[in-house]
């Protein structure tokens, strides 16, 4: 008895590449940021500057404590924009698999653009100073990882073919099957 369903749809395919698409933007670059805070002994500065400047009007160079106040409002922000960044380059994605072009490369290209474009528009309008405080560089390097990140995890979770079940070993398959499904 199969736990899990082999169709797809095309609205569930989408969701889902949104979904993880999104969460793993966020995450990573979120990480990224958090380790490199870290290194540095301040962990969670970065997003309280970006918070601080950003929704409370504070100058950049003004931030130099954590205020998890400030992480906290910043972190909603930021997954928002990436639950909206997920969606556009799910649908880039699908719409280039289909067309059979180079989908991974193309929106990890444009998602990279995208992140970069948004934090200059940003750093110019909504966040001034918040650029050279943090780091061109390190901005740069954590939207690379992250759009690599994002379009890689597209790339996996729509290859034909594959089925995590195929990868469940022949002896658990009967005490899978006797375990009630949650779905």
């Amino acid at each position: 008895m199969s736990r899990v369903s082999k169709t797809t749809s095309p609205t569930g395919d989408l969701l889902y590449g949104w979904f993880y698409s999104a969460g793993i933007g966020g995450s990573v670059v979120a990480l990224f940021f958090l380790f490199n805070d870290s290194l540095h002994g301040h962990p969670f500065l970065t997003p309280t500057v970006l918070g601080s400047v950003a929704l409370s009007g504070a100058g950049a160079d003004a931030v130099t404590t954590v205020s998890l106040h400030s992480v906290v409002l910043y972190t909603l922000v930021h997954f928002a924009a990436f639950a909206l960044l997920g969606f556009l380059v799910t649908v880039l994605f699908r719409f280039i698999r289909t067309r059979g072009g180079a989908a991974t490369v193309i929106t990890a290209i444009v998602a990279f653009t995208l992140m970069e474009g948004a934090m200059l528009t940003a750093s110019a309008t909504v966040m001034p100073g918040v650029l050279p405080r943090i780091g061109h560089g390190l901005v740069f390097g954590a939207n690379a990882v992250t759009a690599a990140s994002m379009a890689l995890c597209l790339r996996w979770s729509s290859t034909p073919g594959y089925d995590a079940e195929d990868d469940i070993p022949e002896e658990r398959e009967e005490e899978l099957a006797e375990t009630p499904a949650l779905f």
